[in-house]
């Protein structure tokens, strides 16, 4: 399964947290979003397709976020969490 979520860079993207990569709809951001990677994005976890939020809700499963900036690109695992409630419009 996958779902494109087109965002942007943003002169106050850092990504320091260690855990978490946020990507939202909104067009700011402040120094305070240490764990945001982009902005503008298409769609919020609301628009996500039904089945990517069941998967992203099973036990024990493994998830792969790609990001591409041409001609680059990164691959990032994390672990799926039933807790995930998926209903942010922005985030």
């Amino acid at each position: 399964m996958e779902e494109e979520v087109i965002f942007w860079g943003h002169p106050n993207v850092r990504c320091l947290h260690h855990t978490t990569l946020e990507i939202t709809t909104e067009q700011n951001l402040t120094p305070n979003g240490d764990c945001i990677v982009g902005v503008s994005a298409s769609k919020g976890c609301r628009q996500l397709h039904p089945s990517i939020k069941r998967s992203l809700r099973k036990e024990n499963g493994i998830v792969r976020l790609t990001i591409i900036v041409e001609p680059y690109s990164v691959d990032i695992l994390g672990e799926s969490n039933s807790k995930l409630i998926l209903s942010h419009q922005h985030d």
